[in-house]
């Protein structure tokens, strides 16, 4: 018996008819969709394919633009089309939903879109400090809680407003010198964020900082930019890739396997397994050592150079209309007022405590890190 199916490609809205004897094997049937499709499955052999049955009215956009084939039947090639298909099926519907395989580029690489069609679920960040001085007790600045929740509620204040404009959405800085601890202040910023805020007055917004989604970037200690990394920004993209598939593979191998990665790319991937509406969500991006990109004291009073331009870049992914709370760190020499060229783009410099000297945790209690000798407490004091 010949039918008729209709089928679509995962990620499209166009249906194409394939007619076909039901006697025959989906083996057959995904032949049959490769030369109905040529020239645009011409890179891939038909056996690539993956076919779902499925039955949705060709009127309902809203169930083909968000499939979730893990809980669809999938045909296999080798059992007969009458097997799922006793009789001919039913009229203006969808029946067969196409999966295509990721397509290399010219490059040899995948689009991570391609590659991740299902999206990938959200993970965790690492640390950004794996010395021993991410045990001692965090010291934030007197004033950073004061600051941050004001200016949180601020930022969410025009999110809401839909006031997508750089004087409106700040972009977050820890600037010091080396040493000084800007990077574990990144690395408390999202407990901090959450800590400043209070119940009741702030309750939706804590509530969404206590769900984000947070990302930790660096430039250093094993991620440093590498020579085929010809955009800082999209390499900000890799590494918030690695945070997802960090027990699959390493940062080289997500190199050499994938296209390099756009950050909102990553952020739609996570979204699209999690069934979260992009515009839904709070995501939390630190990048760390933003001074790897210098390639001068002065890069950033220069618009065209790769620190400026990567600092600008980042701050910009905030207007794509997702609540995203852009944190950069970078060692400085000079006062924090000076390092920056003057812009309309609103900066929240975000103050970083002089240390004094630490205690580390030890069961349920704190202990000097440093001795309490003089010659010690001459050298830790000076």
């Amino acid at each position: 018996m010949s039918i008729k199916l209709f089928c679509i490609v995962k990620g499209t809205n166009t249906p194409f008819p394939v007619d076909i004897d039901s006697e025959k094997t989906v083996g057959d049937l995904k032949d049959a969709i490769k030369v109905k499709k040529a020239p645009e499955f011409d890179s891939f052999a038909a056996d690539r394919l993956r076919l779902w049955k499925v039955e949705i009215q060709d009127d309902r956009d809203d169930l083909l633009a968000d499939l979730a084939l893990q809980d669809t039947l999938e045909l296999l090639a080798t059992k007969k089309i009458i097997k799922y298909f006793a009789e001919q099926p039913a009229d203006e519907s969808i029946h067969v939903i196409v999966e295509v395989p990721a397509v290399r580029t010219t490059s040899g690489k995948i689009n991570i879109r391609d590659a991740f069609p299902e999206g990938l679920p959200y993970m965790k960040p690492e640390p950004l400090l794996y010395t021993s001085g991410a045990n001692w007790e965090y010291q934030p600045h007197p004033s950073l809680k004061h600051i941050l929740r004001r200016e949180l509620k601020n930022h969410y204040t025009n999110f809401l407003s839909g006031r997508f404009d750089k004087m409106m959405i700040p972009l977050y800085l820890f600037l010091s010198g080396a040493g000084i601890g800007k990077s574990r202040n990144a690395n408390e910023f999202h407990q901090t964020a959450i800590t400043c805020l209070s119940e009741p007055e702030d309750t939706e917004l804590l509530t969404k900082i206590k769900e984000a989604w947070v990302f930790h970037v660096s430039y250093e200690n094993g991620t440093t930019l590498r020579s085929e990394e010809s955009s800082p920004y999209l390499a900000v993209g890799t590494r918030m890739l690695l945070q997802l598939l960090r027990e699959k593979m390493g940062l080289y191998k997500i190199i050499q396997t994938y296209e390099p990665v756009d950050p909102e790319d990553v952020m739609t991937l996570v979204a699209k397994y999690h069934n979260r509406d992009l515009k839904d969500i709070t995501a939390i991006l630190v990048v760390d050592g933003m001074q790897q990109l210098m390639d001068n004291k002065d890069d950033g009073f220069k618009s065209d150079s790769r620190f400026y331009q990567t600092l600008s870049s980042i701050a910009d992914f905030a207007f794509k209309g997702i609540f995203l709370i852009p944190v950069c760190t970078s060692t400085i020499t000079g006062p924090v007022d000076g390092t920056l060229k003057y812009s309309h783009r609103k900066r929240v410099y975000l103050p970083v405590a002089s240390l004094e000297p630490p205690n580390y945790r030890q069961d349920q209690s704190l202990v000097p890190v440093f001795g309490n000798d003089e010659i010690t407490k001459t050298l830790v004091e000076d």
